[in-house]
């Protein structure tokens, strides 16, 4: 028969080894498929692993549907009385073995390779360990680490990320800070192992495996600089980004905005706010376009209208219409217009 589902991962550290569990099963009468798996109904299998590189020991079983699949897991899990850890300890383990909480400042006293290791280690158990459906805070405590300066870190980040099974955006946005150079960008993508695109296009990267691209472009006019990340990697590379760049997050784009003065400096603020925001709405960013297409300036008006072009959300092409027939500015009305033919 083909088995359907696997039950999450139960993760297990200090013990028990491979032999603990041979004993287990036959303790229990299972019957022994190879050494390191074991037919414990008619129809579901516990499988025993170890990571390759960390030793790391977790179980899971294979069933006919994930319900069973777990309810099977769970049992085991009894059986050894708490010694497979829950996702919430493995979390834990994570930010205890970084003292920072965020990867950052290595040069602190005692922050050696060994505790890099303790780090690594930590974060691939929580990859392993994630539940099937992963959590957000979860994913969110990976992603810190993203962007560390050590590579054994960032590696360990991405085999944690790709054990979750979380499904991450394909495009995304950098946006960098008006100072970074392009030998800023250079060294940032010798770092992270991006390579130049063979097909001649300037300022173009592909990661490694080449399923995901990086573009340095400038908006125009204001001459905003951004990466524009595509691939199945795209978050973990804006994230990466971030610790090594200098560059605007979503929530510092949105704090300039909120004190950037009328005029030319408010209209630049937008446009980096539309820049940086996710493909999906976003409630704060939705607020700001509202209160932005209420300015007494009517440039500032028209730059909402260029802004939604890189949204495109429901929400914003309604405010685009809304200026369209009722703005008091003929200049308005006309860029909404031509936005409008543009986008129908």
């Amino acid at each position: 028969m083909i088995h359907a589902a696997r039950s999450r991962r139960r993760v297990l550290y200090d013990v028990p080894l491979r032999g603990d569990f041979a004993e287990y099963a036959e303790a229990r009468r299972w019957t022994s498929l190879d050494e390191s798996s074991w037919k414990i109904t008619a129809d579901a299998t516990l499988v025993y692993s170890e990571h390759a590189t960390n030793g790391i020991c977790f179980v899971y079983v294979v069933a006919p549907d994930p319900t069973t699949a777990e309810d099977l897991a769970d049992q085991v899990d009894q059986d050894f009385q708490g010694l497979i850890r829950p996702p919430d300890e493995l979390r834990d383990r994570v930010l205890a073995a970084d003292p920072t909480g965020q990867g950052r400042d290595i040069e602190r006293p005692g922050y050696t390779d060994h505790r890099f290791s303790e780090l690594t280690t930590a974060l691939i158990m929580l990859g392993l360990g994630a539940p099937l459906e992963p959590r957000e805070e979860d994913v969110g405590t990976l992603l810190l680490y993203a962007g560390h300066e050590s590579r054994i870190v960032r590696t360990a980040t991405v085999e944690a990320l790709a054990a979750t099974g979380w499904i991450l955006e394909t495009a995304r946005r950098v946006v960098l800070r008006s100072g970074v150079s392009r030998d800023e960008i250079e060294r940032a993508a010798a770092e992270l192992d991006w390579v130049p695109r063979q097909n001649g296009e300037l300022d173009t990267w592909s990661t490694s495996d080449l399923e995901t691209s990086i573009r340095h472009v400038t908006t125009h006019p204001t001459g905003l600089p951004y990466l524009i990340v595509q691939g199945p990697d795209a978050v973990l590379i804006e994230y990466q980004a971030l610790g090594l760049l200098g560059s605007w997050s979503l929530a510092e784009a949105l704090t300039a905005l909120a004190v950037a003065p009328p005029g030319p400096d408010r209209r630049t603020a937008l446009l980096r706010v539309a820049l940086a925001a996710p493909r999906t709405p976003h409630p704060n960013v939705e607020g700001d376009f509202v209160l932005t297409a209420a300015d007494a300036d009517p440039a500032t008006r028209r730059a909402v209208v260029d802004a939604v072009g890189y949204l495109r959300w429901p929400s914003l092409l309604a405010l685009v219409e809304r200026l369209r027939t009722t703005d008091p500015d003929p200049t308005v009305r006309a860029a909404a217009a031509a936005f409008r033919r543009d986008t129908l």
